[in-house]
C-alpha cells in the first residue's frame, strides 16, 4: 500500500481544488450549449422543462467524460505554477528534492481520474446515451408536431397530419386530416371540423381533444378482395374524440446496442467480429481504440505539466501553460478526426488513433526526463520567451494607444 507523505498530501490538494472547480465550469459550459440547442427544439411544449432536465442529467457522463483531461491539465498548471510562483519548488530543491518528486502526487490524481474516466466512458456512458436516445425520440415526435405548420403535411412516426387555421396562442386549430399506418395491414384515416391541442401529463406527448369527426378504420388490408366489401373497413362518427400524437412515454424502444457508442468497454472487446447491424468491424475497433486512447493520454498528463510549469531555467510560465492547452487540445481534436475518419472510410483504427498518442507520449516523456534529470537548455524556451516579448509588446502598445486617447 502506498504510503502519502504530508508533501504528497499538500501537492494533491493543490492540484485537486482547481481540477475540481474545472470540471464544474466546463461540465456546467458543455450542458449550457446543449441546453440552449434543446430549447430551440422543445421549448414551445408546455411542461418541457422536467423532459429537458431528464435528457441532461442523461448526458452528464458523457459530457464528463470529456471534460476531465482539460480539467486535469488546468489544475497541474494552475496547481505546480501557484507552488513555483510562491517559492515552495525553489526550497524543496533547495532542501535536495528534485522535480520528478513532485510527480508521485500528481501521478496519483491522474491515476484517479483515469479510472473515473474510464468508468465513465467504459460503462455509464453508453448506458446514459442510449436513454438520452429514447428520451428525444420522444421529444422529436412532440416537438415536431409544435412546430407543424398550416397546410402542410407533418409526418410523425406512423401519423401523417394536416391542420388548418392553427391558432398558436390558445392551441386551437380549424380542420384537421391525420392518416395513422398504425401496421401493416392496418390504416386508420381521421378527419376532425376543429380542436384543440394539450399536453397528456402521464406521457408528456401532444394530445389532440377534437371535435365533430369521421373515422374510417382499414383492417385486413393485405387479404382485401374487395375494396368495398363491409368486411374490411369501419367508419364512425364522432363529437368529441382524444387522440395522442407520436409515440406514448412506454412504447417499446429499440434494445441498447444500436451502433458502437452504446456498447460498454467489455462489449466492444466481445463484439469485434460480431459488430452491431449499424456498425462494422472496423467502427467497434474504433471506438475501442479511442477509449483506450483517451484514457492512457490522461495517465500522461503530469509528466506532460511539470516542464510547462515549474522549470526552473524558463520564465514566462503564463505562456508555456498556455501553449500546454493548446497542445492537448490539438491532439484531442487529431485524435477526434482520426476516428471519424476511420469510420468513414473503414480502414484500421489503430495506427490513426494510436500513432499520435505515441508522438504525444515520446514528446512529454523526453521533455519530462529533459526538465527533471538534465541540465540542457529547454528547446521550446525561445518559443516561450518570443510569446513572453509578444505580449509584452502588445501590452505596452495598447497601453499606449489607450493613455493617447485619454490625453486628447
Amino acid at each position: 500500500m502506498i504510503a502519502l507523505t504530508t508533501f504528497d498530501r499538500y501537492v494533491a490538494r493543490s492540484v485537486l481544488k482547481p481540477v475540481f472547480i474545472a470540471v464544474l465550469i466546463g461540465l456546467f459550459s458543455l450542458l449550457a450549449a446543449r441546453l440552449l440547442r434543446m430549447l430551440d427544439v422543445v421549448g414551445a411544449q408546455s411542461g418541457s422543462l422536467k423532459t429537458i432536465l431528464e435528457i441532461l442529467g442523461w448526458l452528464i457522463p458523457h459530457y464528463l467524460s470529456a471534460a476531465i483531461p482539460l480539467a486535469l491539465l488546468i489544475g497541474l498548471l494552475y496547481g505546480f505554477q501557484r507552488l513555483s510562483e510562491g517559492g515552495e519548488i525553489v526550497a524543496f530543491m533547495a532542501s535536495g528534492g528534485g522535480l520528478s518528486r513532485f510527480t508521485r502526487p500528481a501521478l496519483l490524481v491522474a491515476l484517479l481520474l483515469a479510472f473515473c474516466s474510464l468508468l465513465l466512458i467504459g460503462w455509464l456512458t453508453p448506458q446514459s446515451r442510449y436513454a438520452s436516445r429514447l428520451i428525444s425520440e420522444q421529444v422529436r415526435d412532440s416537438a415536431s408536431f409544435f412546430a407543424v405548420k398550416e397546410g402542410a403535411f407533418l409526418n410523425i412516426g406512423t401519423q401523417t397530419i394536416l391542420v388548418g387555421n392553427l391558432d398558436r396562442v390558445s392551441n386551437t386549430f380549424q380542420r384537421l386530416f391525420m392518416f395513422d399506418t398504425k401496421n401493416p395491414t392496418k390504416f386508420e384515416t381521421l378527419t376532425a371540423k376543429s380542436g384543440r391541442i394539450v399536453v397528456d401529463k402521464p406521457s408528456d406527448r401532444p394530445l389532440l381533444l377534437l371535435d365533430d369527426g369521421v373515422v374510417l378504420r382499414i383492417h385486413d388490408a393485405a387479404r382485401q378482395t374487395d375494396p368495398l366489401s363491409q368486411d374490411h373497413y369501419n367508419v364512425y362518427e364522432f363529437t368529441s374524440l382524444n387522440r395522442g400524437v407520436g409515440r406514448a412515454q412506454n412504447f417499446n424502444f429499440r434494445p441498447r446496442g444500436f451502433d458502437e457508442i452504446e456498447l460498454t468497454l467489455m462489449e466492444l472487446f466481445a463484439r469485434i467480429d460480431d459488430p452491431p447491424l449499424h456498425s462494422t468491424r472496423q467502427s467497434v475497433l474504433t471506438e475501442l481504440n479511442k477509449r483506450l486512447v483517451s484514457i492512457a493520454t490522461i495517465v500522461l498528463l503530469p509528466m506532460f505539466a511539470i516542464p510547462f510549469t515549474i522549470d526552473p531555467r524558463s520564465g514566462n510560465s503564463g505562456y508555456r501553460a498556455v501553449v500546454a492547452l493548446v497542445l492537448l487540445i490539438v491532439l484531442i481534436q487529431i485524435l477526434e478526426h482520426a476516428a471519424l475518419y476511420a469510420r468513414v472510410n473503414n480502414v484500421n483504427s489503430a495506427l490513426l488513433l494510436w500513432g499520435p498518442f505515441l508522438v504525444f507520449a515520446v514528446f512529454t516523456v523526453r521533455r519530462y526526463w529533459l526538465a527533471c534529470y538534465s541540465v540542457k537548455p529547454d528547446r521550446m524556451r525561445p518559443l516561450f520567451d518570443g510569446l513572453g516579448a509578444f505580449g509584452e509588446t502588445l501590452h505596452r502598445r495598447v497601453t499606449q494607444r489607450l493613455q493617447a486617447r485619454l490625453n486628447e
